[in-house]
């Protein structure tokens, strides 16, 4: 017998970073995030999204977004138009959509490695 998908459907993992002055809270990035979707695209377009900040690293600026495979364009859109958090202007960059959250946990180690240096 097959794997069973899970109700939500596939699921897509959006590594990206968050360029800034200040280092900021995973609870900041996360709020501001939603609230910018929020006026974007409404409560109903939010809600299809399924959307949930997994991981977000204060010191690198890398975090990881969970989305549904039908969303990721409006998703990608979103994140792109956030120019602040909490009065910190901010540049945002997608670096990389995979398709299993272990990927994307390595994606986010390789590119720390690669700032790093």
């Amino acid at each position: 017998m097959g794997r069973v998908r899970s109700i939500e459907g596939r699921w897509r993992y959006i590594v990206f970073q968050i360029m800034s002055d200040k280092e900021l809270e995973y609870e900041d990035v996360a709020r501001d995030l939603w609230s910018v979707l929020l006026k974007l695209f409404g409560e109903v377009g939010v809600s299809f999204m399924n959307l949930k900040v997994i991981d977000y690293d204060k010191r690198s600026g890398f975090g990881i977004l969970r989305c549904t495979h039908k969303t990721i364009d409006i998703v990608h859109a979103g994140v792109s138009m956030i120019s602040e958090i909490r009065g910190t202007p901010i540049l945002t960059d997608i670096k990389k959509v995979t398709g299993s959250i272990k990927k994307a946990r390595e994606t986010v180690e390789k590119l720390k490695i690669q700032v790093d240096r």
